[in-house]
């Protein structure tokens, strides 16, 4: 078993047949495992073709980005994926620091076996340390009897991904949070970015890429669209007055309000009122 300090710099550890198949007939095999650690910056990128076999990854300390099924992903601690054979396979730290323990499985069943537990590509799950420290001591025997005891092992360690599904790193809950939030204040003229980073302790950079991921939208046209369907349905629906529409739009004074409406409908509040009356005529 790797001692405390190869665990601390990264270790890996494998079956001692290497790629070839153990001659005890099973469903599927361990073949390796280990952990990476990962600085700032620094990314592990297998293409497809490299891929030939089935790669649990289990996120213990820090943040990074992977690939899953052609899309970026933003996952933290206790997130745990996996990758099927010939897909292709990145991960990147964008933490100061990450610690990524990986398995490796092949044999006949392994993709079947991984597919049947039906979870989510990425999911959060409690590391399962004992198991795969277990793991770690015998991956390398290969009498009949540790063979299979390495696969229950790996069973096991399956078994504990189940967690609750389609839980991503608290940042991947955020976007919901920010658009409900948006909605209930974006007629306060001080609401805006600086207000979002601030109530969700976020910096400017990350909700301005994981607002534009999911929304395709950064966080300010955001406010901004609310901001005019609100106009939009108060110059067409209703009487009031141009100074009290640009208030509960968001806008401390008619002439910011005005400037607002003429760059994106090309002419004043008034003038947009009377061509939306006429239209509805």
């Amino acid at each position: 078993m790797p001692d405390y300090d190869s665990q601390k710099e990264g270790f890996l550890v494998s079956r001692a047949t290497g790629n070839i198949l153990p001659a005890i007939p099973l469903p599927f095999y361990p073949r390796s495992t280990g952990i990476n650690v990962f600085q700032q910056g620094k990314k592990e990128h297998i293409g497809g073709l490299l891929n030939q076999f089935v790669r649990i990854v289990w996120l213990i300390s820090g943040t990074c980005e992977t690939l899953v099924q052609d899309r970026m992903q933003l996952i933290g601690e206790d997130t745990v994926c996996f990758f099927l054979y010939g897909e292709e396979r990145m991960i990147r730290c964008v933490s100061p620091e990450a610690r990524v323990r990986w398995l490796c499985i092949d044999g006949p069943c392994a993709e079947t076996i991984m597919l049947a537990f039906r979870y989510s590509r990425i999911q959060t799950a409690d590391y399962p340390a004992a198991l795969f420290d277990k793991l770690d001591q015998i991956i390398a025997e290969d009498s009949p009897n540790m063979i299979r005891r390495k696969s229950c092992l790996c069973m096991e360690i399956l078994a504990a991904m189940a967690g609750e599904d389609n839980l991503l790193h608290p940042h991947e809950k955020l976007i919901p949070k920010c658009l409900t939030e948006i909605r209930r204040s974006f007629t306060d003229p001080d609401f805006g970015l600086e207000t979002l980073c601030e109530q969700f302790s976020v910096s400017r950079t990350t909700l301005t890429r994981l607002f534009k991921r999911e929304t395709h939208c950064s966080p300010g046209r955001y406010i901004l669209n609310e901001r005019m369907a609100k106009a939009i349905a108060l110059l067409s629906g209703t009487d009031l007055p141009i100074e009290e529409v640009a208030r509960q739009c968001g806008f401390r004074d008619r002439p910011t309000f005005t400037r607002f409406i003429r760059r994106s409908e090309g002419m004043s509040p008034s003038k947009f009122r009377s061509a939306m009356s006429k239209e509805t005529v």
